[in-house]
C-alpha cells in the first residue's frame, strides 16, 4: 500500500478502489492518525486558509461578520483561520505575524485603527488581503469593504432633526476609527442644514461598564439632550445601562436612535430605532475582492485598488418621539440631578 493511495483516500483526491479505501480507513482508526492540515496547506499549491482578524468577539457585529464568512468559506471549499486582537495594535500586530505563518490565500482585517500598522506584514510577505468596515486613514492604499457611513448617520440625524429634535448627544467610541469619523461627518453635515441645531460628542470608550460610566457621568452633569444617537452596537447597549439608574425613560424623556439593528432590539420596550448594516452583503463583497485579488476569481476589468461602500437602510421604531417642552426638560434635569445625588449618598 503506497503513500500516494493513503493520501488520495484521506484527502479524496483521486478515486481509490473502495475495498482498499476501506481497508485504509481501518489502518487509520487503529493507529489514531490524525491529518496534520497546516502541514497540508504548506505542501499545497492552492492554499485553502483564509485568515481573519477582529477586534473582539464579544461584539455581535463582529460576531455575525465572521458567520457569514465562515458561509463564503465552507462554500468554496476555504478554511477560516480567525483571531481577535482585542483592540490592541501590538495584539495586532502579533496576530497578524501567526496568520501570515499560516500562508494563506489571503486575510480578511476589521483593524483596530485607523493606521493598521500590522499590514506590513502581510506586505512583506505578499499576502493578500481586505479591510472591511472600518476604513483606513487618508492616504493609505489598500482594498476597503465598508458601509456608506456618512449618508447612514446623515439620514439618521435628519430623522431626528426632522421630529423636532436640536440638542443632540452623540456616543461614539473613539475617533481613531474611520467608520466612527465618517459617521461624525454625516451627523455634522445633517445639523448645518437646521439652524439653532447641535450636536455634542461624547467619546465613552469600548467596554460596557466604561460606556454606562462616561455616559452616566455626562448625563448627570451637562444639559440633557432631547436625543441620544449611539454610534454601534455596544454603544447602544452601554447607553441603556446609563440611562435606567438615572429615571429616564425612552422616549419620554429621551428619544434613542443607535447604529447596528439586532433582534433583541425588536423586542425590547419601547423598540429601538436603528441603522441597519448589511452584514451579509459586506461579507460577500470583501469575499468577492479577496477571490479577485488572489486570482481565484478574476474579474474583467478589476481595478487596481477598490473601495466599496455599501448602502445601510434605518428602521424608525418606538424610541424616538417629539421632544419635550423646555419646562418639561428642566423638571427632566432636576429629577436627573436628584437620582445621581441620591444614589452616591448611598
Amino acid at each position: 500500500m503506497s503513500p500516494a493511495t493513503v493520501s488520495n483516500v484521506l484527502t479524496g483526491r483521486r478515486h481509490v478502489d473502495p475495498e482498499l479505501a476501506r481497508r485504509v480507513r481501518t489502518i487509520v482508526e487503529e493507529l489514531g492518525y490524525r491529518r496534520d492540515v497546516a502541514a497540508s496547506a504548506l505542501r499545497s499549491t492552492q492554499r485553502t486558509v483564509v485568515g481573519v482578524i477582529v477586534p473582539m468577539f464579544t461584539n455581535p457585529f463582529f460576531a455575525e461578520l465572521v458567520d457569514r464568512l465562515e458561509r463564503e468559506a465552507r462554500a468554496e471549499g476555504k478554511r477560516l483561520v480567525v483571531t481577535a486582537s482585542d483592540s490592541d495594535p501590538e495584539e495586532e500586530a502579533r496576530q497578524i505575524e501567526a496568520l501570515a505563518a499560516w500562508r494563506p490565500a489571503g486575510v480578511i482585517a476589521v483593524p483596530c485603527d485607523g493606521i493598521f500598522a500590522a499590514r506590513e506584514a502581510l506586505d512583506r510577505d505578499g499576502v493578500p488581503y481586505v479591510v472591511i468596515d472600518r476604513p483606513l486613514d487618508g492616504g493609505v492604499q489598500v482594498d476597503t469593504v465598508a458601509v456608506d457611513n456618512v449618508a447612514a448617520a446623515a439620514e439618521g440625524a435628519r430623522g431626528l432633526l426632522a421630529v423636532g429634535h436640536r440638542r443632540l448627544l452623540v456616543v461614539a467610541s473613539s475617533t481613531a476609527l474611520g467608520n466612527i469619523r465618517e459617521r461624525l461627518s454625516g451627523i455634522d453635515a445633517a445639523i448645518a442644514a437646521f439652524p439653532g441645531a447641535r450636536a455634542e460628542v461624547i467619546e465613552a470608550g469600548f467596554e460596557q461598564e466604561e460606556i454606562a460610566g462616561n455616559l452616566r457621568a455626562r448625563l448627570a452633569n451637562g444639559p440633557l439632550p432631547t436625543a441620544i444617537f449611539t454610534l454601534n452596537n455596544g454603544l447602544t447597549l452601554g447607553t441603556l445601562k446609563a440611562i435606567g439608574p438615572l429615571g429616564l425613560e425612552i422616549p419620554q424623556d429621551l428619544s434613542l436612535l443607535g447604529f447596528d439593528d439586532y433582534d433583541w432590539m425588536e423586542v425590547f420596550r419601547p423598540p429601538l430605532s436603528a441603522i441597519r448594516q448589511p452584514v451579509a452583503e459586506l461579507a460577500q463583497a470583501a469575499w468577492q475582492r479577496l477571490a479577485a485579488l488572489t486570482g481565484v476569481t478574476p474579474l474583467a476589468g478589476t481595478p487596481a485598488l477598490c473601495h466599496v461602500r455599501l448602502p445601510c437602510s434605518l428602521v424608525w421604531r418606538g424610541s424616538v418621539a417629539p421632544p419635550r417642552t423646555s419646562a418639561s426638560a428642566r423638571d427632566q434635569a432636576k429629577q436627573v440631578a436628584a437620582a445621581t445625588t441620591g444614589r452616591m449618598g448611598s
